[in-house]
């Protein structure tokens, strides 16, 4: 009987108390993300510097790998923080951590208790307080602060690149393949920055991993990406020529001083996606995903695609989804625009001239 109450409960009132606590939550961390910055990359950094000391003093190895961790204890004793750890070659699936320090992330669950008091409120007003007791409360706001981290993670992969110490991160001594995560002590995490070797994509193993990696001044001629994912990719001063790109995730990628010319790019992602100093001719988007702002679960979180200092010239944007996205110091000779999404876009001009234009004609 009281395990179906507290089911009826979680499944009526936890919903929409979550969605408060999640507003509130996103509100006030995007009021002071700065601080929340500052304060997560002064505590990587100072752990940089640590590393950085032991290993002068030889007394640890090059890392793969520097985990940041919410420690769910933390949570229960009101002090809630993040764990940095790192490893050595193996990871920790082979090794235990050589050096543990803390950042405090009293941001994530600053409501939690307000929260808990909302429902409590809400099981005596509907006469379920002997169903729903403390022990309930402590679940719900485990279940609360998970939901919280899950979403919130999503910052981290821009908080951490922008705010690390990227002089520090080039002087710790490295393995090949070393990555930064974040997420849960002892359970799931995900990357945030990795520093990979660089590989060829049309001449490496079929299961070799393209997200994170680096590609420098390489010239693709008549190369066609065909369902690759390139997520988390950097591109510098590359060039592609009569090149097709279909079907292909670059989400979250940079393309840095890179030349398109005879390029098709079609039913893709690329959601934010950053161009900065590339220059465009003759190249087509045919329903290309740049904005998340059609989805309906929104489980990541992504910033708004930018093109900086970017010259068009002969473009076509057929049937994309261009929401949100930016334009600044661009250089735009000629650009043809199709049934594209162009909600609070700087491309929603040229969408409207377009348009307009269009109905004069008929």
């Amino acid at each position: 009987m009281a395990g179906s109450y507290i089911e009826m409960f979680e499944e009526t009132y936890y919903p929409p108390a979550f969605l408060h606590l999640f507003q509130k939550t996103k509100e006030a961390i995007e009021k002071e993300q700065e601080e929340i910055q500052e304060m997560i990359g002064k505590g990587l950094n100072s752990y940089l510097e640590l590393l950085q000391k032991l290993q002068k003093e030889e007394i640890l190895p090059s890392i793969s790998e520097i985990t940041i961790s919410f420690l769910f204890t933390s949570y229960y004793l009101k002090q809630p923080v993040f764990q940095l750890d790192c490893y050595g070659a193996g990871g920790q699936v082979l090794r235990d951590s050589f050096l543990t320090e803390y950042i405090q992330a009293d941001w994530l669950t600053r409501y939690i208790e307000e929260f808990q008091e909302e429902l409590l409120e809400q099981a005596k007003k509907n006469r379920l307080g002997r169903f729903i007791r403390k022990a309930e409360m402590q679940v719900l706001g485990l279940r609360a602060v998970r939901s919280l981290l899950s979403y919130f993670s999503g910052y981290m992969k821009y908080w951490i690149p922008d705010n690390i110490d990227k002089k520090k991160l080039r002087k710790l001594q490295k393995e090949e393949n070393f990555f930064i995560t974040f997420g849960e002590y002892k359970d799931w995490q995900k990357p945030v920055l990795a520093r990979l070797p660089e590989v060829d994509i049309f001449n490496c193993d079929m299961d070799t991993s393209l997200l994170f990696r680096t590609f420098r001044g390489i010239y693709y001629e008549k190369k066609s990406f065909i369902n690759l994912n390139l997520n988390f990719g950097v591109f510098k001063d590359c060039i592609f020529q009569n090149c097709e790109i279909r079907g292909c995730k670059m989400n979250d990628c940079l393309f840095e001083n890179c030349k398109f010319e005879d390029v098709i790019i079609e039913q893709g992602e690329n959601i934010a996606g950053s161009y900065a100093n590339c220059h465009f001719d003759k190249v087509k988007f045919e329903k290309v995903i740049f904005s998340d702002s059609g989805k309906e679960e929104k489980l990541e979180v992504y910033k708004n695609t930018e093109f900086y200092h970017c010259h068009f010239q002969h473009m076509e944007w057929n049937e994309c989804d261009l929401s949100d996205s930016t334009l600044s110091f661009c250089e735009i000779e000629e650009i043809q625009m199709k049934e594209c999404k162009t909600l609070n876009s700087d491309f929603a001009s040229f969408s409207v001239a377009q348009e307009q234009e269009k109905k004069e004609e008929e």
